[in-house]
């Protein structure tokens, strides 16, 4: 997965979880629609995307309803170079989903070091350290089986 390349190919600003399932998979959105045959939504539930997954020949297990200090304490265990599926809901209901890698080199002056968040629904991908995204959040973790 190159946190470089982008995996929107449709350049869509609502395909989060499409995009983070892509670059997870190490394909693009368009590659991901072609071989699943599940068009993209402008959101999804768990379920859903376990299924998004599942229809890509992945086994995912999703770990719900995280806090921040348990979310950053069970990525922080994840082995040196791992990456997962992060999405998370803000207090009004919306929510986002990036990629976490676990990455012992990514400082992120010194706040939560080694955890890289990569959105790669964003052109190009944009990266910064955990949270990505501040306030009080519920996190949900997907980790492949």
């Amino acid at each position: 997965m190159d946190p470089i390349k982008s995996t929107n190919s449709y350049c869509l600003n609502e395909n989060c979880y499409y995009c983070s399932t892509a670059a997870l998979l190490n394909t693009t959105v368009t590659d991901l629609v072609a071989s699943t045959g599940i068009m993209q939504q402008d959101t999804a539930q768990i379920d859903e995307i376990i299924d998004l997954f599942r229809n890509a020949g992945v086994s995912v297990r999703c770990i719900t309803g995280l806090d921040e200090a348990t979310a950053y304490c069970l990525l922080s265990t994840l082995p040196n170079g791992q990456s997962v599926g992060l999405a998370y809901t803000r207090q009004g209901g919306s929510g986002h989903m990036v990629v976490v890698t676990r990455d012992s080199g990514y400082y992120n002056n010194g706040i939560n070091p080694s955890l890289k968040c990569v959105d790669y629904q964003s052109n190009p991908p944009r990266i910064t350290g955990f949270p990505y995204e501040g306030g009080n959040l519920i996190y949900n973790i997907f980790i492949k089986n």
